[in-house]
């Protein structure tokens, strides 16, 4: 998902932030777009902030504003008129030729109006009464209604989402819209929407200006994809293990700790595994698993070339077992190699893998990778080099 809670529980790992609006009062609010806004930093939003990141990058796109008094108010739930300029402005829909006004409580000349307009096809929760038609702009944004928008603006196949991995994980499956379900299921199943750790949803319930801007953030600006990730140096070479991941590792040593397809020679690899945060503003949630080829080098990457799409089976099956151990997690499994020499290499091996350290050089190459979430696997990466 480029970009990729209603609940998002942006467990801290959660989820995206918007435009800087102050709170909706009678209807003069001033255009968050006019709004001044200091795009490094919010008093009331520190380096420590679960948020810090989403919300000074989106400030960075003018997604989002912050309040006259130099604040952001990242905790201040978000009104559905907010939320409709934050939607139009991250992603990047037409609120012009939006003339005319399909809602009895919108006038006009109101900051909001075109951007109501502009979201009318995807926010749900506009309801009608004495044929008219009324879209509550003071209303908060319920989590629920967020997410389905957020959704829909993105264009996703959401017909193609199982509702199902919704009702075996959260116990308040029930309280969603019938209409929000598939969505809802999409969102989750790409890392959009994550929950509560009690195990709800909460779908009713507001939304916070912090929550909204971690969630639009990585919706509509970061590549999650295993490319995407490699490209935004998001994914690193790993050189020890949470102690708690330990057990795991163990199996994998046992089953996966040698490589050998047809005539190539046998090659060991040894096993890290961390609770990683891949995007800004999250808690860990994915556990990743990177296997360190022994360091052979040229031998095995003459190797490689002849058995490229070996080794990709190899770290598919390694994921599963992963993901076998860990069904609820979100999985990477990553190959390749991280070398240190205490000597200059920089004549020896392409300067594109190398860096040089304190006490002399490091190569770091990755040759293959697999995600899995909810025991499928969703990507797959192999280096294009060759």
């Amino acid at each position: 998902m480029n970009l990729h809670k209603f609940f998002l529980t942006v467990i801290v790992l959660c989820t995206i932030m918007v435009l800087g609006v102050p709170t909706p009062g009678a209807g003069n609010e001033p255009d968050p777009k006019t709004t001044s806004v200091r795009t490094n930093i919010f008093a009331d939003v520190d380096t420590e902030h679960w948020a810090y990141e989403p919300i000074i990058r989106m400030a960075e796109r003018n997604v989002l504003n912050g309040y006259p008094d130099g604040s952001f108010k990242p905790l201040r739930l978000v009104s559905r008129a907010e939320f409709a300029a934050m939607l139009t402005s991250a992603a990047g829909l037409d609120a012009n030729g939006t003339n005319g006004n399909q809602f009895a409580d919108i006038p006009e000349r109101i900051w909001f109006h075109r951007a109501a307009m502009a979201v009318a096809r995807y926010l749900p929760g506009t309801v009608e009464q004495d044929g008219k038609r009324y879209f509550l702009p003071h209303d908060d944004a319920t989590r629920e209604d967020v997410v389905v928008a957020l959704v829909k603006a993105l264009g996703a196949g959401s017909q193609y989402a199982d509702p199902g991995v919704l009702r075996a994980r959260f116990t308040d499956y029930e309280d969603l819209d019938v209409a929000a379900r598939m969505p809802l299921a999409w969102a989750f199943q790409n890392d959009l929407l994550r929950g509560f750790p009690d195990g709800t949803l909460k779908p009713d319930e507001g939304i916070s200006r912090a929550e909204v801007a971690a969630l639009l953030h990585r919706a509509f600006f970061i590549d999650t994809s295993i490319e995407g990730l490699l490209a935004s140096h998001r994914i690193e070479h790993l050189n020890d293990s949470d102690r708690e991941l330990n057990d795991s590792i163990t199996v994998l040593q046992s089953k996966y700790g040698e490589i050998k397809l047809g005539s190539m020679q046998g090659y060991g690899i040894e096993y890290y595994a961390r609770k990683v945060a891949l995007y800004e503003g999250e808690s860990p949630q994915v556990l990743y698993f990177f296997g360190n080829i022994e360091p052979r080098y040229h031998s095995w990457e003459a190797d490689f070339e002849r058995n490229a799409e070996g080794v990709r089976k190899l770290t598919e099956d390694v994921a599963r077992e992963t993901a076998r151990l860990y069904p609820r997690n979100t999985i990477l499994v990553m190959l390749g190699h991280q070398i240190k020499f205490l000597f200059d290499v920089s004549g020896i091996y392409e300067a594109k893998y190398l860096s040089k350290t304190t006490d002399g050089w490091q190569l770091k190459r990755f040759y293959t990778g697999v995600m899995v979430k909810d025991g499928t696997i969703v990507d797959t990466w192999t280096e294009q080099k060759f």
